[in-house]
């Protein structure tokens, strides 16, 4: 519950600070859902910015970084976008929702515990 408040807090904020930003658009694109048929999803949308001045800054769930317009992640959680023109120093953010579908969360337990299990044996064997 706490984690939810958060977030909501977070995207009541970066949607103020976009009201800063007039000119540059940042745009996470929809809320999407990571399923057996769609294991990974493109974030971003054709509204952001786009320049040979702007970057690009997403941050996400598991460290996830990456400064590409249009990253792709397999796993779930929140990501941000940070827009940044670098000429006038102006940003904007934006957020968006990548959720497991339902039917996936024993798949994904047993994944998580595979990778944990060979970083185990990994770390004793060396």
């Amino acid at each position: 519950m706490n984690y939810l408040k958060l977030l909501l807090i977070s995207l009541i904020l970066l949607s103020s600070l976009n009201l800063l930003g007039q000119n540059l658009v940042s745009d996470a694109g929809p809320d999407q859902i990571i399923a057996c048929d769609n294991p990974e999803v493109t974030l971003g949308s054709v509204n952001t910015s786009v320049g040979p001045t702007i970057k690009y800054e997403w941050t996400g769930s598991f460290g996830f970084f990456s400064d590409i317009q249009f990253p792709i992640v397999v796993e779930p959680g929140a990501y941000f976008l940070k827009v940044t023109d670098m000429d006038t120093d102006e940003m904007a953010f934006d957020t968006v929702l990548v959720e497991l579908d339902l039917n996936l969360y024993p798949v994904y337990f047993w994944h998580l515990l595979m990778c944990c299990l060979v970083r185990i044996q990994h770390f004793f064997l060396m």
